[in-house]
């Protein structure tokens, strides 16, 4: 072994610092402090343990505590005579060269390799000699510029630090005699290379989770950057379409208004044009009034053969002029006004609604009456009608109250019609027919009577009844009646067809057993007078009977449902927030064994409504709906072997406004 690099030693630890052995500097992260214990410190690595221990911590070379709040400034003081050492040695120590001194002969720029087993440096001449014997040929040897770094030594010991502490307390390099005599017997120690590889394949995992959550991040970023400017295009669409919109609006409502104006000027204009007619015969009767009136007086102060040869004609004259005086109808024109067109829009609606008490619906017949025959049609009854639960009045006569009142849960009804009568409601309220909600007045089912239903082989059910009269076994209609379903042994059953009276009933469904195609009854044809000015309204009709199959077999067809009765009503006033129902009433299913069909369904009735103040009639409900088809009984009715009976017809109603 060389003498010299033997011999060779050369320590400058107290200008390091005994953590990061790094060189102490005169100012920065690496300035020296001094601790309480005596050993100093970077600034560095004071401020580490701080942020790991707080303000107690222990030195790592001697483990004395130390307590950061004990210094004026709370951090220790720097060392000076470190800082005034290095400072001196900045001045007086010459520049080294680039390259190093031989170890063996000094060389001043000879130093090109470097023996990792020797840890020296050497010149290669040097180099050559040296490793000529066995033992050392085998030692590697790299450029001086490639050392590694110098090993650094133990302070205790002088031993290199080839090992390190991992204890939680400690995290240091430890020579061999530390770990196994010295202050970290019995601490977990690994060998520093091996620490190292283990440190760095942690820090690898770790960079490479940072760099995958920071790729999220930016991906997220950029996706809030995307909907930002996404979403503030959405606003700007938004807002424009939103103008568009709110100036449609204006435009329709402006529109509408100027529609509604002329409407209610052009209304107007009728009514003051009657109102002028009615002023100029008024004006006609006052002035034959008073010319006969001042002749009368005058003749009163005449004598006595005067006024017997003049008083027959004066006498006919007053006559004439009071006959002409009750034969003038004292009418006042109605001043509420009526639009016709129905708005459109949900705003305009809304005015209308809330212009309700001025106008009234466009669906109101208006009429002018004389005072003299307003109680002819609303009567002069005197007993007060209160409705709770059901109350059946008589059928087919007129029935006078002063007023009438149903309450929640209450039903006024009429008989059904049974062949000779029944079935019509009639009504005349002097004062006001209030109808609250949940009360009803309902005749629904009360009209024309359904066709029977019959079971057997090859047989035909029977039509509903109607205005024509009771219905025969037939599958044609029975004028609004219905038409009955015929039975086939071959295919089965068909249902039978709805009553008709406002709009035509619908044909029984078709049975298309076997992909065959049998037509059901046929619907119920359309009668009356659209608008209800029959002198005795109509019954609704009734639907034709459902067909059975064979008679080994139980299954029957379904009847036909009856039609809805008819009712009339005369009253001043009236309150509607419930129900009036004059609707038809379904058809029956189909019982009993399969193949069995559905009846027709019967058609809706008449209602019909004469009243002098309309506010809140239209709360309520009025309905003439024609009842539905019955269902046949089984599953083969999905084959064609059985089918529905057809819907009944609608109804008609009317509501007439007069004027007082």
């Amino acid at each position: 072994a060389p003498t010299r690099a033997a011999c060779a030693s050369a320590s400058s630890s107290w200008l390091e610092c005994g953590i990061c052995q790094e060189e102490y500097r005169q100012e920065g992260d690496l300035v020296p402090h001094v601790l309480l214990c005596g050993h100093s410190i970077c600034a560095a690595d004071i401020r580490k343990m701080i942020g790991v221990q707080g303000d107690g911590f222990k030195c790592p070379l001697c483990m004395r505590p130390i307590t950061v709040s004990h210094y004026p400034d709370r951090f220790p003081p720097k060392n000076f005579v470190l800082i005034d050492a290095l400072q001196k040695m900045a001045l007086t120590e010459p520049k080294s060269s680039a390259v190093s001194k031989c170890a063996e002969c000094d060389e001043p720029a000879g130093a090109l390799q470097f023996c990792l087993e020797c840890n020296f440096e050497f010149c290669p001449s040097c180099a050559e000699a040296l490793h000529r014997p066995r033992v050392m040929a085998a030692h590697k040897r790299v450029p001086a510029d490639a050392k590694p770094p110098p090993l650094l030594k133990c302070d205790t010991h002088g031993e290199n630090l080839k090992l390190f502490c991992v204890e939680p307390t400690c995290r240091r390099p430890v020579c061999g005699l530390c770990a196994s005599h010295g202050s970290h017997k019995g601490h977990n120690c690994k060998i520093i290379t091996d620490m190292v590889a283990e440190e760095k394949a942690a820090v690898d995992l770790l960079l490479a989770q940072c760099v995958e959550s920071t790729s999220k991040v930016e991906k997220y970023s950029t996706a809030l950057s995307s909907c930002e400017s996404t979403l503030m295009k959405n606003q700007e669409l938004a807002l424009a379409d939103l103008h568009e919109d709110f100036q449609e609006a204006h435009m329709e409502l402006e529109r509408h208004e100027a529609e509604l104006a002329a409407a209610v000027k052009q209304e107007t204009g009728k009514r003051l044009g009657a109102i002028g007619a009615y002023l100029v015969q008024t004006a006609t009767v006052l002035a034959n009034s008073m010319a006969v009136q001042h002749e009368a007086e005058m003749l009163l102060r005449q004598e006595s053969l005067s006024f017997c040869s003049t008083v027959q004609q004066l006498s006919q004259q007053l006559r004439d002029v009071q006959g002409m005086a009750d034969t003038t109808e004292l009418v006042v024109p109605p001043c509420d006004l009526a639009y016709h067109k129905e708005p459109r829009h949900p705003v305009a609606r809304r005015i209308r609604d809330a212009l309700h008490e001025i106008t009234m619906s466009a669906d109101f017949q208006t009429s002018v009456l004389p005072l003299s025959l307003i109680h002819r049609f609303f009567g002069q009854g005197q007993r007060a009608l209160e409705v709770q639960g059901t109350v059946i009045l008589d059928s087919d006569v007129f029935h006078e109250f002063a007023s009438v009142t149903i309450l929640p849960g209450g039903t006024l009804t009429t008989s059904a019609w049974n062949g000779n009568n029944g079935g019509r409601l009639c009504l005349r309220v002097a004062e006001c027919l209030t109808i609250q909600e949940g009360g009803a007045i309902d005749l629904s089912g009360k009209g024309y009577r359904g066709g029977a239903a019959v079971t057997g082989t090859d047989v035909q059910s029977f039509q509903g009844e109607s205005v024509t009269g009771m219905g025969q076994a037939s599958a044609a209609a029975n004028g609004g009646g219905g038409g009955g379903g015929p039975a086939s042994g071959r295919y089965g059953g068909i249902g039978g067809g709805g009553g008709g009276y406002g709009s035509a009933g619908s044909t029984g469904a078709p049975n298309t057993y076997n992909q065959g195609n049998h037509p059901g009854g046929a619907g119920g044809a359309v009668y009356g007078d659209d608008k209800l000015d029959d002198d005795v309204l109509p019954l609704g009709s009734g639907g034709g009977g459902g067909a059975g199959y064979k008679t080994s077999w139980t299954s029957v067809g379904g009847s036909g449902g009856a039609g809805g009765g008819s009712i009339l009503i005369f009253a001043y006033k009236i309150v509607h927030r419930g129900r009036i129902l004059a609707c038809g009433q379904p058809g029956g299913d189909g019982t009993g064994d399969k193949l069995a069909s559905g009846g027709g369904g019967g058609s809706g009735g008449s209602i019909k409504i004469v009243t002098c103040r309309t506010r809140d009639i239209v709360l309520g409900v009025c309905d003439v709906s024609g009842g539905a088809g019955g269902s046949p009984n089984s599953d083969e009715g999905a084959k064609g072997g059985c089918a529905a009976g057809g819907r009944g017809g609608d109804g008609r109603q009317r509501i007439c406004y007069i004027s007082e």
